[in-house]
């Protein structure tokens, strides 16, 4: 049996914008998972890496924020081929309100860097969550 996968999905509110989300857009490579989708930003936990500290840390790394208000508000497992993700998901609000993506392209050292960020409407995740994304159904309360 396949033990799951851990990981964090960020659900991050625009400071003076309500209603507004920050989403990204996963790259187009033929090995990514859902290939071109606005999402969450999100992050699979190292070894013995609570999922807070991961949350954190998928900020700071992947969009060049730090984070306030950071607290868990959904939680699911979705089946993959490769085994289980469980997944939380957390609320926040950034510190800054312009994210920096630090590589506009792929995947580097297995990790997966988004293509273009943006401020949007939560309905936006509606796509990803039709085609499987945990953190899109999540956050939209579907899962």
């Amino acid at each position: 049996m396949t033990s799951a996968s851990t990981a964090v999905a960020l659900l991050i509110h625009h400071p003076r914008e309500p209603g507004q989300i920050l989403v990204v857009k996963r790259p187009e490579g033929s090995e990514e998972e859902l290939p071109g989708i606005w999402g969450l930003p999100a992050a699979t936990c190292r070894a013995n890496e609570r999922p807070k500290k991961a949350a954190r840390r998928a900020a700071r790394q992947k969009l060049g924020v730090s984070l306030r208000t950071l607290r868990p508000v959904a939680e699911g497992v979705h089946q993959r081929p490769q085994g289980p993700l469980a997944m939380t998901l957390f609320e926040a609000v950034p510190v800054e309100d312009t994210p920096t993506l630090p590589i506009a392209s792929h995947q580097v050292d297995g990790f997966t860097y988004y293509t273009e960020w943006r401020w949007a409407p939560l309905s936006i995740l509606e796509e990803g969550a039709a085609q499987g994304s945990l953190c899109c159904a999540l956050a939209l309360g579907l899962a």
